[in-house]
């Protein structure tokens, strides 16, 4: 195939460049590399272990983690030009915020997670929680479950999750006579590929409309967008109760007393002064520098009976 490729550039006069030209094998971890000389023509070939081609990162063991960074660092640069828009304008709604988040962020953070979607990553998750934190001003110590929980989003990985559903259904519903719906039903027969980790994964939600050889694609989508969705509540709601490892329960412990629902509060949506926000996101959230907060890190340790006299004088002296 190389010589092909060869013959034909001679025939019309081109050249390959050398220099943007690479082989990768791609291979399981197990396999050992090729050692394998290629040449096009009197040209050598270099072997790589990664290539970038149209925005996304292949690696010789398609580990996607390395393309996830990369999209990661380019959100968070949005994320900074978005946070110029915000300060020029002396501060915005919340509902022009997330429409601007949602515009200009997500687009590039979310590029091809139709592909890398199934599995989790931190770093993708700390884009969006940096833009919750900086619309709330309640500081980088802020509870990410409570800064969620204000806002009402749903984590990064339930987005990523329905993109990975959105592509499928393309493949499902897709003419028979294509390349791309072969190879698609080729591949749901190999043990470790993306199609059977997408089965796999609709199989444990009992998502069985997705799985049938031609679904409806819009109802198909919106039934995974439910079940996904309310699997992130639980599992947002979970977070917020988990006290294991903590005497005096995690920090959230006031907050989830009257916290019940993953929707936008009312002082979120309701266009305040940015220092009234900024407080309240601070004292809902768990990290506003008062001693029940504080306490648990002196010296010795504020009990936790001996910290209420304090929350009690605080609410007190703000009405």
């Amino acid at each position: 195939m190389m010589n092909c490729l060869h013959n034909w550039c001679w025939k019309w006069r081109l050249t390959v460049n050398v220099e943007k030209t690479n082989v990768i094998h791609f291979r399981n971890k197990s396999v050992p590399k090729s050692n394998f000389q290629f040449t096009c023509g009197d040209l050598n070939i270099q072997t790589t272990d990664r290539y970038k081609y149209l925005g996304i990162w292949f690696t010789e063991h398609l580990d996607m983690e390395l393309t996830v960074k990369e999209l990661a660092k380019s959100a968070s640069r949005a994320l900074g030009a978005l946070y110029s828009k915000f300060r020029f304008a002396g501060g915005m709604s919340f509902g022009v915020f997330k429409n601007l988040y949602e515009s200009l962020v997500e687009p590039v953070l979310f590029y091809c997670a139709g592909i890398w979607g199934i599995n989790s990553y931190r770093f993708v998750q700390t884009v969006q929680n940096k833009a919750g934190r900086y619309f709330l001003g309640s500081g980088k110590n802020a509870s990410n479950v409570a800064t969620r929980g204000d806002l009402g989003w749903n984590s990064c990985a339930t987005k990523q999750k329905i993109e990975v559903c959105r592509l499928w259904l393309k493949l499902k519903c897709c003419e028979p006579r294509r390349l791309i719906k072969t190879i698609h039903i080729w591949s749901l027969s190999r043990g470790r590929s993306w199609d059977k980790r997408v089965e796999s994964m609709l199989n444990i939600r009992n998502l069985n409309s997705l799985l049938e050889p031609t679904p409806c694609y819009i109802s198909g989508l919106n039934n995974a967008k439910l079940v996904f969705k309310q699997e992130d509540v639980t599992n947002w709601y979970r977070q917020m109760w988990n006290d294991s490892g903590q005497d005096n329960r995690n920090k959230l412990r006031t907050y989830r007393t009257y916290k019940n629902n993953l929707a936008p509060e009312l002082y979120v949506t309701l266009i305040m002064n940015y220092k009234h926000r900024q407080t309240l996101a601070k004292f809902r959230c768990g990290n506003l520098k008062l001693k029940v907060e504080t306490g648990r890190y002196s010296h010795p340790v504020i009990p936790l009976q001996g910290e209420k006299m304090y929350f009690v004088q605080f609410r007190l002296y703000r009405r």
